[in-house]
């Protein structure tokens, strides 16, 4: 799939900055990094904290849902299994007047002695039939892999299907499948399997969606994750750091990776180098941002009274270069403008005041909402720099006026 084509919304809600999701994917991060990159950082508006292995699960609950009506055609009894499957015998013993890749020289010397006239050993028979069962053993396997990991979080959702999973997974015990290889199968494999009629099509369906899964990030954001309530504002992130990580280097910016994108790291994400030499520091969720200046928070200072409240406050991205100036970014992804406005300002300017009191001089704080939501981009100054509200379509005008210094000068619209 055409990362340009991943769909960044589903019915009724909000938009996602469909570039910038693209940006991510195809430039930044895999499809291990995904899991990382859309862990949830515990905070005041979330009710829980969310670890890679989670969003793998939630991921992959809707991959099961989406594979329901395939694997429901799929055999409920081993017999079934038993009968489409060819004979267990994938190499045989044979006997050649000359040596071959295969001798056993112990069975050949007590056979024949030595030097022997005859040679012993075991062939193996690679065949259709072997391919079958190969390419069955991993479409099995991968599949069990993902009712584990979705039924850890939610245990029903496999609840229509279990007779046909089960009897798949008690199938790897059993020969031709105990002693098969896993092979992933190729787009000619799949092509013949499904030549052999039901439930093969049915296989092969499952197959298609688990190679993709596996292969494509994009395929497993707009397939699996976008429809999923709770991750869009995750991925709403994700999209708004694209359109500034493109923006920049619109603006003439080198981007260097420093590491893969994750909530509450403690370095930022990448090292950018504008068009003038000077070096930026990029933060995908900032809170680490004080202990990695050896400066201590004020929100740390300011809650000491307070037992167990010990995590600093982060925007979700930052553009710094420490001493002089900071961009500070903090995503609102909802159909709220009221959530966006308030939300968005009160959050904008609790870091912009925090950043500007230890860490920069010169602060321009922006709260993002999804286009739609949020028709344009204005800015008010404040004491400790200035603070606005605008919709991802504005970041590339603010990017550029961030850099040359003109986003300070007072009464900022557009």
């Amino acid at each position: 799939m055409d990362s340009k084509n991943v769909p960044v919304a589903s019915l009724g809600s909000p938009t996602i900055p469909q570039e910038g999701l693209a940006e991510v994917l195809s430039k930044w991060t895999g499809r291990g990094g995904l899991w990382e990159a859309l862990a949830a950082p515990l905070d005041a508006e979330a009710s829980a904290q969310w670890t890679a292995s989670d969003v793998r699960a939630r991921a992959y609950r809707v991959l099961l849902e989406h594979l329901q009506g395939s694997i429901s055609r799929w055999p409920d009894r081993l017999s079934i299994w038993h009968d489409l499957l060819p004979a267990a015998r994938v190499s045989a013993k044979i006997v050649r007047d000359v040596p071959f890749a295969g001798v056993s020289w112990t069975n050949t010397r007590i056979s024949f002695g030595w030097p022997p006239g005859k040679f012993v050993g075991k062939e193996s028979e690679r065949n259709a039939d072997l391919m079958i069962v190969t390419n069955l053993r991993w479409i099995v396997s991968e599949l069990i892999k993902v009712r584990k990991q979705a039924t850890n979080l939610f245990p029903d959702v496999d609840r229509n299907i279990r007779p046909q999973l089960d009897v798949a997974e008690r199938l790897l015990n059993f020969e031709a499948m105990a002693s098969a290889a896993s092979t992933r199968p190729s787009r000619h494999e799949l092509k013949a399997i499904r030549r052999e009629g039901a439930p093969w099509g049915a296989v092969c369906e499952v197959a298609d969606e688990l190679i993709s899964a596996e292969t494509s990030v994009d395929h497993l954001a707009a397939r699996l994750l976008v429809p999923d309530d709770a991750i869009r504002w995750r991925l709403f992130h994700l999209g708004v750091l694209g359109v500034l990580l493109a923006s920049l280097r619109e603006h003439g910016c080198i981007l260097d990776s420093l590491r893969p994108l994750s909530a509450g790291a403690a370095r930022p994400a990448f090292r950018v180098r504008d068009k003038i030499g000077r070096s930026w520091e990029l933060w995908f969720e900032a809170a680490g941002i004080w202990s990695h200046n050896g400066i201590r928070a004020p929100y740390t200072e300011a809650t000491e009274a307070l037992e167990g409240v010990s995590r600093s406050l982060g925007a979700d991205i930052l553009l710094f270069r420490k001493g002089e100036s900071a961009l500070i970014i903090e995503c609102k992804y909802s159909h709220s403008k009221d959530m966006v406005a308030r939300n968005g300002y009160y959050q904008a300017t609790t870091y912009g005041a925090e950043i500007r009191s230890r860490l920069a001089k010169n602060v321009a704080a922006v709260a993002v909402g999804p286009d739609g939501v949020v028709g344009s981009a204005r800015f008010v100054q404040l004491n400790f720099g200035i603070v606005g509200i605008a919709a991802p379509a504005f970041l590339n005008q603010i990017v550029g006026e961030f850099l040359n210094g003109t986003i300070f000068a007072p009464s900022k619209e557009s």
